[in-house]
């Protein structure tokens, strides 16, 4: 047998077949390695929205889909998940959401993704994980998004509860569609200010919980909530 192409016989995997693995031949060999591959080994279709919206989040973990697609690997500890971001929207706010191990969408409230009001993913690289816009991590998801999850995940989580609850997409799929959507999967970006702010109120102002059952997750500083008196955009 010749070798095809180039001396390197594991090109077609960038040198590295640890990571960029297709053992059931299934990976299009024109397209970049799959962010991973498990059972039933096949392309997951992630929700594609118009500029300007949130997508909900693909019901299996869109394990097949190849480099480009919007959506991108950024585990993070996150409850032993895996869990991505969405990108290229063209909004300030990003979707997250989280799978088990067989792909399937996390329904606990305590582990579940969440919609950031800053989500500030970019791209991804060829192996499919997030690349971040630093500064808009460091002066923006910060002080939004990973701050007050840090000082206080019950509250936080009360928070993407109540969002769920009103109708925006939260690291869950959609129900049924609602007014705001365009198309069921997708979720206006200017709809979520107004939501979000009732949704402080109600939380962090009133201690009411939307959570079935409540959260039970830690919490150091329950007041240390996102700044609403000032939405971002």
């Amino acid at each position: 047998m010749a070798y095809v192409d180039a001396m390197n016989l594991y090109g077609y995997v960038m040198s590295s077949p640890q990571t960029g693995r297709d053992p059931f031949g299934l990976q299009d060999p024109g397209l970049p390695t799959p962010k991973c591959i498990i059972p039933p080994y096949g392309i997951c279709v992630a929700p594609k929205c118009p500029p300007g919206n949130i997508p909900w989040c693909p019901p299996t973990e869109p394990c097949g889909a190849a480099a480009g697609d919007g959506w991108c690997r950024n585990d993070s500890g996150h409850c032993g998940l895996h869990c991505y971001r969405s990108y290229g929207t063209g909004t300030h706010s990003g979707q997250q959401c989280c799978y088990d191990s067989s792909g399937a969408l996390n329904q606990d409230p305590d582990c579940m993704g969440s919609v950031d009001i800053f989500g500030c993913a970019t791209s991804e690289d060829w192996n499919g994980n997030c690349q971040f816009d630093m500064s808009c991590v460091v002066f923006n998801h910060e002080q939004w998004d990973h701050g007050p999850w840090a000082n206080c995940k019950r509250k936080y989580n009360e928070l993407q509860c109540c969002l769920r609850h009103h109708g925006v997409p939260s690291g869950n799929t959609p129900g049924t569609s609602h007014p705001a959507h365009p198309t069921p999967w997708c979720f206006y970006e200017y709809d979520l200010g107004p939501i979000y702010q009732h949704c402080i109120e109600k939380v962090y102002g009133w201690g009411m919980t939307f959570c079935r059952p409540p959260s039970t997750a830690s919490c150091s500083d329950e007041w240390y909530a996102p700044p609403d008196w000032a939405w971002p955009w």
